[in-house]
């Protein structure tokens, strides 16, 4: 079993030869075992050997840290195991572990070395990053402590180094758990040992950036006569002045100042590069790969924003925000704007027991204008008494962290902000390590749930985009911004010889990339409501799992990122189905959904997701705020009569006990009432949800329908207040692309041979 390793190094497995000095036995460093399974090998038995298991490989592979004890405990137990079988005085559990081993190797030089090393010529000192091995504690504390104490041995590592070549350096730190490593100026002798050293997993020169500032520099603006015009669905900017970028000239199509009259200071640059990112979109890829400008969206600016006087870099709102907000909504709905944009936030969480009166003039105003209002989730400017990268993105889960007003609008849509890039790129990178990982939520965000009337809250933000990172500046103890490599791509503004482009940071700039999005939808779609593309920009959305894989009990968003363009038409695999309606207050409306039977066969992933959003009337003066809600379930394998009659106005139990003669149905607990993903309650406070089917599926379940409920308020039921909700509902129907099966073709059959919509109240 351990033929081929013993006498590779001194103090391994060197118990008898013959000149081995038992001091030297002693003092021997810890080494890492590359042990292969004939199957799959236990943790236990390596751990009670004196061994920590490191991680596992592929094929049965575990790799394990052994110190010279516990190697000798190892080489006893294999030549006990070799011996007489009914000498084994060990486990039996021992035993079967040793039956399962089919080699052990030692992890070398050869395994930790990047391909890429090869490239280094040590002309002078090279920069290498040193990864280091995690650990599979389970305890967070525990894991912490191991990744701290591993750096230590690494850092005394590379300080001896340093007695003998003072240029020898450690550059920079990560000692999370997970992202464990270090950048290290090497001399070649110094990577020889760090090759050889049990605490490393892996040596690589730093990941480059893929975009710095010399590309903003250089990247190319074509001239006028070779720019896309500006088209479709029109964006309105609520913010500050939008300049006149030379990529912009030609892009705002109007321009206004609220309050009317007043004499603004200089404006800042924020308005410019939010209208940039709502017109634009992603211009990322036309500087790193020469791609053609996107067409822009018009954008009308509607400014109410100036630069302070007294704070250098800060700016601010012209009288009330609420009161700008309705004069410029009501604005931009005059000049047949749809969707807006409002990257303006307070500096605190909004953990009032009442909205504000700006989030009433945004939920009232997109009702009556039937606008969709984007809003960011404002950003985190302190974590103290927290470490940016140490404590990342444990700080998130701070009451302190949660939206900021006016973020929590229950008809706004909210976006907060991912990271997209994690390679610095920043002259100073090299002392420089991304806080965030691609996917990962920024370190800045703000997070939801936000203020709701049940115990689940309002699941907001309802979407996340590209908003930036920020790296930690290990030589200057610091967080660093606007970086061009991870940062969000807009145009400048055109003051100080500035380039047309440049990198900015804050979800500031993932909510304008959010309109874009939805303006794409409008343009398809011109007639859509604005709770018909609020349902669709959700249908839209796909979540990263970076984003949620952070064990904490915040939502970063609801639906993930949009992607218009995966709404805009179906196809032989996927059928996007739409429908705008009014349902009676407190009543019940049940819709046929036309499943083929060759899509409920559960044979290829087939899912259903459906998108409903919705407008109630909202007063701030009552409890509840919004004047009612809106549900929705899926039943099948029952005839529209029986769904009516189930879901129908039921009898109070009070109403049963005093009147014999009245019978309460039940609803279904069994597979005629799927279970949707996520559960009814979690959207019971949003007036957007999407809620997924994606298995269980069974080909003699006929008869598919949607059953939408709405439940008012009390102090809604007067005679001023509607006798009807208006609603838009947007279903995906998707699965698994194959040449037998065309599921526009069978949905578009069923359509055209029933009535696609019944309504009960």
């Amino acid at each position: 079993m351990l033929a081929g390793i013993e006498g590779q190094v001194g103090g391994r497995f060197e118990r008898d030869r013959v000149g081995v000095d038992e001091e030297d036995r002693d003092d021997a460093p810890p080494v890492v075992l590359v042990v292969t399974g004939r199957a799959a090998l236990d943790y236990g038995p390596f751990r009670r050997w004196g061994m920590d298991v490191l991680t596992e490989g592929s094929g049965n592979t575990l790799m394990v840290l052994s110190s010279s004890e516990a190697r000798e405990v190892f080489a006893d137990l294999v030549d006990e195991y070799g011996g007489d079988r009914a000498d084994w005085t060990k486990p039996e559990a021992w035993r079967k572990q040793l039956d399962a081993i089919e080699s052990v190797r030692l992890y070398d030089a050869r395994d930790r070395a990047d391909g890429q090393l090869e490239d280094l010529n040590f002309e002078s000192l090279e920069v290498v990053d040193v990864l280091l091995w995690a650990s599979m504690a389970e305890r967070s504390s525990r894991r912490a402590e191991a990744a701290r104490r591993r750096v230590h041995e690494v850092e005394e590592f590379v300080a001896s180094a340093a007695e003998l070549d003072d240029r020898v350096a450690v550059l920079a730190v990560d000692d999370r758990p997970d992202t464990t490593m270090m950048r290290v100026a090497v001399t070649r002798e110094l990577l020889d040992g760090l090759l050889a050293n049990a605490w490393v997993e892996r040596v690589r020169p730093p990941v480059q950036p893929v975009l710095t500032s010399d590309h903003l520099l250089e990247a190319p603006v074509p001239p006028p006569w070779e720019r896309p015009p500006a088209t479709g669905a029109p964006i309105g900017v609520i913010d500050d002045l939008v300049m006149d970028n030379t990529l912009l000239q030609d892009v705002v199509a109007g321009r206004a100042s609220f309050p009317d009259g007043y004499v603004f200071n200089p404006p800042s640059d924020h308005g410019t590069h939010v209208a940039a990112v709502a017109a634009y979109g992603e211009l990322r890829t036309h500087i790193v790969d020469g791609a053609p400008l996107p067409a822009p969206h018009p954008i009308y600016g509607a400014r109410v924003m100036e630069a302070s006087a007294l704070r250098l870099g800060r700016t601010q709102v012209v009288g009330y925000l609420h009161e700008q907000l309705e004069r410029a909504l009501k604005w931009l709905h005059a000049e047949g704007v749809k969707v807006a944009v409002c990257s303006i936030n307070q500096l605190v969480p909004d953990d009032s027991l009442v909205p504000s009166p700006e989030v009433l003039v945004i939920d009232r105003l997109a009702r009556e204008l039937d606008m969709v209002v984007v809003l960011s989730t404002g950003n985190v400017a302190s974590v103290s008494p927290h470490h940016w990268q140490t404590d990342y993105p444990t700080y998130l889960h701070r009451p302190e962290a949660r939206v900021a007003d006016p973020g929590t609008a229950a008809l706004g849509v909210t976006v907060s902000a991912v990271a997209h890039h994690d390679v610095p790129g920043a002259v100073n990178r090299q002392h420089q390590v991304p806080i965030a990982h691609a996917g990962q939520p920024s370190p800045f965000t703000r997070v939801g749930p936000t203020r709701g009337r049940t115990k689940t809250l309002t699941q907001k933000p309802e979407f996340e985009a590209h908003g930036g990172n920020f790296s930690w500046d290990h030589q200057n103890s610091s967080v660093h911004p606007n970086d061009p490599a991870m940062g969000v791509i807009t145009l400048s503004t055109p003051r100080n010889n500035n380039p047309v482009f440049t990198a900015v940071t804050g979800t500031s700039f993932a909510a304008p990339y959010v309109a874009h999005q939805i303006a794409d939808i409008a343009t398809r779609y011109p007639r859509a409501s604005a709770n018909l593309l609020r349902a669709l920009t959700a249908l839209s959305g796909r979540v990263n799992p970076a984003s949620r894989n952070h064990g904490l009990p915040i939502v970063v968003s609801a639906f993930g990122e949009p992607n218009a363009h995966s709404v805009l038409e179906s196809g032989p695999d996927r059928v996007v189905l739409v429908f705008e309606g009014a349902i009676p207050v407190g009543g019940v409306s049940v819709q046929r959904i036309p499943v083929p039977a060759d899509f409920a066969t559960g044979a290829r992933n087939q899912t259903m997701r459906v998108a409903l959003a919705y407008d109630p009337p909202v007063r701030r003066d009552r409890g509840g705020y919004a004047a009612g809600d809106m549900s929705f379930d899926v039943t099948r394998a029952m005839t529209e009569a029986e769904v009516v009659q189930l879901y129908e106005l039921q009898p109070s139990e009070e109403e049963v006990s005093a009147d014999p003669s009245k019978v309460r149905l039940p609803l279904p607990h069994d597979r005629r009432r799927p279970n949707l993903q996520p559960g009814v309650k979690t959207f019971a406070s949003n007036t957007l949800m999407r809620r997924t089917l994606d298995w269980d599926w069974n080909p003699d379940d006929e008869d598919y329908f949607l059953v939408l409920r709405h439940t008012p308020r009390r102090w809604s039921k007067t005679a001023n207040d509607p006798t009807e909700q208006s609603y838009a509902l947007a279903i995906e129907l998707s699965m698994q692309a194959t040449a037998s099966v065309d599921l526009f073709s069978l949905v578009r059959a069923q359509i055209e041979a029933r009535a696609r919509v019944r309504v009960r109240s």
